[in-house]
């Protein structure tokens, strides 16, 4: 089922940001570790870190330190002139228990989803302002506060992403309209917050579909991304909790419902396997994901040349713990540069047998055949475990966050540079 919306407005710039692209050049790395994670300010970042494209800093989470040993929200700001460090700092001191999973940042300031906090019972959607001395504890504001049921979401989970005209999207594992298998019932929704035309007044709240449960989905917990026609994407579970699929959700034309299609479904105990993170997009709307466990492959997902209606799904590269030095235990999401190259992490293997970063290339003039490089191996001091959500500066230089080593064995922040 699917809800009233309003026409969607793409600014090319959401769409850049939203597919992670960027422009590294495809070489080996040399790693340097901007922070190391300790115990009071933070310590064992969730996933990697995400860049405000405004100011050039790093925002992230973490799974503990901070006030109440839930863990933080961090920034990180870039060397002033030479010779000067990152500057890290904890921006804000999770409550317990809020279950924060991923962060927004754009135009300076933080957005982020919470399972619980908030006035309602199912979790919120908080903005984090700095404060205006410049220094000091940011402010939070909770956006919208969410209370299940037929009219509302249950536990917003995944990234949020941002449209052109500064309005957030996002998914909810339950509520909504659709089926009644969640406690709360519903099957989950995709939702849209729009900003109020006078600063200081509430934002909107908009259920755009609600999954109807069976093969069509229910429970989508990794978040949407646009494509350049304003079509949004992502993952969910169906005949749950044991498979999951790829869904389309295309806008309506002068109001009246968003209709979905499902590009493609993975069924475990084949040669699929769930579709295990967020998913990435390039240039012309191909869309990248992973599904690890036994399965462990990177994949691409693209419309049929001799049919744009039929989706295909192309394994890129299986991971193998037989083969320990290319890296095993594929993590998400992954990360397109303008030239098609695809970027990511494995927890595991590599020289150093704490996991890699690697690239993977089109292979010239073979169709569907996809090259892999390993760009940087770590281990011990370099950090351990990357978790994933590498990220581009304009330099070049890309970025991310291991889950543990650094010497604290609590995680690092990490640059490769060419």
């Amino acid at each position: 089922m699917g809800r009233s919306g309003r026409n969607f407005l793409l600014g090319c710039a959401a769409c850049i940001a939203a597919a992670g692209i960027g422009g590294p050049a495809v070489a080996e790395r040399t790693e340097t570790v901007l922070h190391i994670f300790f115990s009071t300010a933070g310590k064992v970042p969730l996933t990697g870190p995400v860049i405000d494209s405004s100011t050039g800093a790093l925002y992230g989470i973490t799974s503990g330190g901070g006030t109440s040993n839930s863990g933080v929200v961090y920034q990180m700001l870039p060397p002033t002139g030479t010779g000067t460090s990152w500057a890290y700092s904890v921006i804000y001191n999770i409550p317990s228990p809020t279950g924060i999973t991923n962060v927004l940042a754009a135009g300076g300031t933080v957005y982020f989803n919470s399972t619980n906090g908030g006035s309602g019972c199912c979790g919120a959607v908080f903005l984090l302002t700095p404060p205006v001395s410049g220094t000091g504890d940011w402010t939070p504001t909770v956006l919208h506060s969410f209370t299940g049921g037929a009219n509302d979401g249950v536990r917003p989970v995944g990234p949020l992403v941002m449209d052109g005209n500064g309005a957030l999207y996002g998914t909810a594992f339950g509520g909504g309209t659709g089926c009644h298998i969640f406690n709360p019932p519903g099957c989950g929704m995709v939702f849209k917050l729009t900003p109020p035309n006078t600063k200081g007044q509430p934002w909107s709240f908009s259920a755009l579909y609600d999954f109807p449960g069976g093969k069509a989905g229910q429970g989508p917990e990794w978040g949407v991304l646009f494509d350049k026609q304003g079509n949004l994407y992502g993952s969910a579970f169906f005949d749950y909790p044991n498979k999951s699929l790829i869904f389309k959700l295309t806008p309506p034309s002068g109001g009246g419902e968003w209709a979905e299609t499902v590009l493609y479904r993975f069924y475990p105990g084949s040669t699929n396997c769930w579709a295990g993170g967020p998913l990435a997009i390039d240039a012309n709307d191909a869309l990248y994901g992973v599904n690890g466990g036994t399965c462990d492959y990177a994949f691409q997902l693209a419309p049929s040349a001799s049919d744009p209606n039929v989706w295909v799904k192309t394994t890129m590269h299986t991971f193998s713990s037989g083969i320990p030095a290319g890296g095993y235990g594929v993590t998400a999401p992954l990360a397109v540069d303008s030239s098609g190259n695809i970027y990511g992490t494995t927890r595991q293997g590599g020289a150093g047998s704490g996991g890699t970063a690697y690239v993977l290339r089109p292979r010239p003039g073979v169709a569907g055949k996809w090259n892999r490089k390993v760009l940087f191996s770590f281990g011990g001091k370099s950090g351990s475990s990357p978790n994933g959500g590498l990220v581009f500066d304009s330099a070049g230089a890309i970025y991310g966050t291991t889950f543990t080593g650094g010497g604290s064995n609590r995680g690092v922040v990490f640059r490769l540079s060419p």
